[in-house]
């Protein structure tokens, strides 16, 4: 999907699985930072706002399930380190053919 394979960097989302029977950790519900960036550059989003909307759907969940936790506090860390940031510095946009991520004008 958007041209991403599996990644062979982190345990993140990305990651293969062949099943519970066979892998020995469990698929976190983010991205790892490489295959963060690929998307986001493949797409265009602002990671904060990402950040936060994945927050607040998960921590519905986050007593129910362990799993649920570890990525609530994984969200709350990362959103804490992007919190000094401007509105929509995160945000790719596109100007003629070249791609930045400072947000325009």
């Amino acid at each position: 999907m958007f041209g991403m394979k599996h990644c062979t960097w982190y345990n993140c989302l990305m990651r293969g699985s062949n099943g519970e029977e066979v892998e020995h950790q469990k698929n976190c519900l983010h991205l790892c930072p490489v295959c963060l960036r690929k998307l986001h550059w493949s797409v265009g989003f602002d990671i904060r706002s990402q950040y936060a909307s994945l927050l607040e759907l998960y921590e519905t969940y986050e007593v129910a399930n362990e799993c649920f936790g570890r990525d609530c506090d994984f969200l709350r860390r990362r959103l804490s380190a992007l919190g000094d940031l401007p509105e929509g510095a995160t945000m790719l946009h596109t100007i003629g053919n070249t791609r930045r991520s400072v947000p325009a004008p």
